[in-house]
Formats: structure tokens, C-alpha cells, sequence
């Protein structure tokens, strides 16, 4: 490691640094085209949801019925005839994965420090409707390689 070292320090070609500037313009267009193009859905999307977590700790009365949701396209109505999974169950993989990921974090040398998992997470959440929106209209992934070497760089730069 040492003669790697004095070697040459490490330097990014012109094609690697446009890839990787490419990556943060694609996540920029994809954040803008959904909030411009589907802002009516997200906002139902995000009032269902919204209700849907008010629910985890609310306990539905008798004869109280959900209200009625919006139908959105053919895949929803299609969904509508099998049941829903409880809203607890995703609550409960969720804790579970963070705490998981936690506990690997802190008992293995993977030099991936907490914030990291909580940052990492953060990130999927604010890009999950905007690449599922891309991802059902043209099947095409937004690609989370770039996010995961920023942090590992903002992590190396750190400490």
C-alpha cells in the first residue's frame, strides 16, 4: 500500500468525472420532472399516506369505513380486490432493517459509520416516488452508485 502511495495518488479521467456529473443531473431532472408533471398524484399519494401512518396508531371504530381513494389508473383498480397488508408490517421491516444495519455497522470493521445508514436512507426516501415515476413510465433505474461514493467520499474527508 505504501508504494501504491508514493507511486501516484489517484486521479479520475475526463469521462469518469462527465459520467458522474451526469449522475447528479439525472437525479435533478428526475426530482424536477416529477414535482412539475405529477404534482396532483404526489400530493394525493402523499395525503393517502399521510392517513395511511395516522392509522398505525389509531384504532379503526366499528362500522367506520376508509375513505373512498382516488382511482389513479388501471393498476389501482386492479389492486383493489386483494386485500392490503397492514400498515405495522412495513413500519416493522423498516426498524428492523435500520436496526440491523445499525448493529453491522458497529459490531464489523465495515467503516460505514451510523449517520451514513440514516443518510442513505434518507436519500431512498426523497427518490423513491421520482424513480418509481421514471421507472413505470420508461423503464429505466436511477442509478444510487454516485450517492453511495459521495458519502463514502464526504466520509473519507471527514475522519
Amino acid at each position: 500500500m505504501e508504494a501504491y502511495r508514493q507511486y501516484s495518488p489517484l486521479y479520475y479521467s475526463a469521462g469518469y468525472n462527465l459520467v458522474f456529473g451526469a449522475y447528479f443531473a439525472q437525479y435533478t431532472a428526475a426530482l424536477l420532472y416529477a414535482l412539475l408533471e405529477h404534482w396532483d398524484q404526489i400530493k394525493i399519494g402523499a395525503k393517502i399516506g399521510v392517513r395511511q401512518v395516522k392509522s398505525l396508531w389509531k384504532k379503526k371504530e366499528e362500522g367506520e369505513e376508509d375513505e373512498e381513494r382516488p382511482e389513479l389508473d388501471v393498476h389501482f383498480k386492479l389492486m383493489k380486490q386483494y386485500p392490503e397488508a397492514s400498515q405495522w408490517w412495513f413500519a416493522v421491516v423498516t426498524l428492523l432493517a435500520f436496526v440491523f444495519g445499525v448493529i453491522a455497522c458497529e459490531v464489523y470493521d465495515t467503516t460505514m459509520p451510523v449517520w451514513g445508514i440514516v443518510l442513505t436512507m434518507a436519500l431512498a426516501a426523497v427518490f423513491l416516488v421520482p424513480a418509481g415515476i421514471i421507472f413505470a413510465i420508461s423503464v429505466s433505474l436511477l442509478s444510487a452508485s454516485s450517492w453511495i461514493e459521495l458519502i463514502a467520499r464526504m466520509y473519507k474527508s471527514l475522519w
